[in-house]
């Protein structure tokens, strides 16, 4: 698939939508991925980290927008790790794309 732009904004995308969502990143959906947007979709902690641990499936990924989810403390702390490279455990993986500079799209920004 040749997906640069995924806007799921406002969806009503939660935490199992999230999971399945990773899934297929991690299934070739992510390889062109630029631009993800995941705005106002009642996403958790579980949510957050499933998807991070398909960012290192979208190394295209320039934005991720997840403005008004409940994401918590965990999930920033997973996608943290995850955009940083960082393994579960805070160390590099062998795998792992160089760290990603988040930035608005330059078709959503006001």
């Amino acid at each position: 698939p040749d997906l640069a732009l995924l806007n799921l904004r406002g969806n009503r995308v939660g935490d199992a939508d999230a999971k399945r969502m990773a899934d297929a990143l991690g299934r070739a959906l992510g390889a062109r991925l630029t631009c993800l947007d995941l705005r106002s979709n009642g996403l958790g902690w579980e949510g957050a980290e499933a998807l991070s641990a398909s960012l290192r499936w979208c190394p295209l990924l320039e934005d991720l927008w997840l403005d008004d989810n409940p994401i918590g403390d965990a999930g920033v702390d997973a996608l943290a790790d995850a955009i940083a490279g960082a393994g579960p455990c805070g160390l590099p993986t062998a795998d792992a794309p160089d760290p990603v500079e988040l930035s608005p799209h330059p078709s959503l920004r006001t």
